[in-house]
């Protein structure tokens, strides 16, 4: 019984530390409330100027957002963003809103 436990925990961490980066800033921009494709194109472009911190940060905001999945729009997602106060991610995520705005 122990060790099976111990072996679905194993598998358990194994798996997630296969979760690439995109994925990891896709599901927390969908959970904050961004339409698919726009969390899609921006964590595109994003995943790879994030640090694993600013990356964690992202997800803790999808419990701020009183937003349903595919209603918040890229300006009130760069709102939530500054109140976070990490001007960093700010920039990142409003460059990568803009080209994703115009790529349409």
């Amino acid at each position: 019984m122990r060790s099976s436990i111990l072996l679905a925990g194993l598998i358990l961490l194994a798996v997630g530390g296969c979760t690439s980066p995109e994925s990891r800033v896709r599901s927390s921009l969908i959970r904050i409330g961004l339409p698919r494709d726009t969390a899609e194109c921006m964590a595109d472009n994003v995943a790879s100027k994030l640090s694993s911190q600013q990356i964690r940060d992202l997800s803790r905001l999808s419990g701020l957002s009183e937003h349903k999945i595919g209603e918040m729009t890229i300006g009130e997602f760069t709102g939530l963003l500054t109140r976070s106060g990490n001007l960093e991610m700010v920039a990142i995520f409003a460059r990568a809103g803009v080209g994703c705005a115009i790529i349409g």
